[in-house]
């Protein structure tokens, strides 16, 4: 079993995603402004409304 320490950068990186990603159903979302507007464009489509309602399920959070 990994020491807690051994995983303190997935632990880092994690946290420092969620941040960027606060707002990302709603289109406002930090990374927007730090990925390719193609990349941009493709999350706004993935986390809309209509995409969202037409899965029956999502990526696992660590995807």
């Amino acid at each position: 079993m990994p020491d807690a320490n051994q995983l303190a950068l997935a632990t880092a990186l994690t946290r420092r995603a969620g941040q960027l990603c606060i707002g990302l159903e709603q289109g406002v979302a930090d990374i927007y402004e730090q990925v390719t507007p193609v990349t941009a464009e493709l999350l706004r489509w993935w986390f809309g409304d209509d995409a969202c309602q037409s899965r029956a399920f999502n990526f696992h959070p660590g995807q």
